[in-house]
């Protein structure tokens, strides 16, 4: 409505743009206070119970192997802590976080299944995705080394050999 009631947005009057800027302060206020207060609890909706030697497993969304280290991105605010090559190690993702695709490694997300945004680009881009983990961001720590089977929907803790293996091809 309000973009709808807006005949030219090159002239627009003072007075309604000021209330526009009001709205829209007011808007972001609302979400500011609603920041980190959990809505709902994603590990009672995304219930998969890890199996053998994995840390977390979800839904497989793109199917592949990738080892390396776990970058936990929360917000737009941690974009810049995700490197090259590294998994990213999310709650949730929508389309502003679709350039992280094209760096990260791998993708491991609390909700979603394979219909999710995460399980469609990470399909596009090609690498290894688990969705529905429920606990993957609490559950695995920023910065270890850990191994993505898109294929089986499991991430275990890097094993010494697959780092020395690592560590040889670069």
């Amino acid at each position: 409505e309000e973009v709808a009631g807006i005949s030219d947005p090159t002239n627009i009057p003072v007075k309604h743009a000021a209330e526009l800027r009001a709205r829209i302060r007011q808007r972001a206020a609302k979400r500011a206070e609603l920041a980190g207060v959990p809505l709902i609890d994603v590990s009672q909706v995304f219930r998969h119970a890890p199996t053998g030697d994995a840390l977390v497993s979800g839904t497989p969304a793109c199917a592949g192997t990738v080892t390396g280290i776990a970058r936990i991105v929360r917000g737009a605010e941690d974009f810049e802590k995700l490197g090259a090559g590294e998994i990213l190690v999310c709650p949730y993702t929508n389309p502003a976080w679709t350039p992280l695709f094209a760096r990260a490694g791998g993708v491991v997300v609390d909700t979603g299944s394979i219909a999710s945004h995460a399980a469609i680009v990470a399909r596009e881009y090609g690498i290894p995705a688990i969705m529905g983990t429920g606990i993957g961001t609490r559950t695995i720590t920023d910065g270890e080394r850990i191994t993505v089977d898109g294929g089986r929907g499991q991430v275990t803790r890097a094993s010494s050999d697959e780092e020395s293996a690592h560590a040889r091809r670069n």
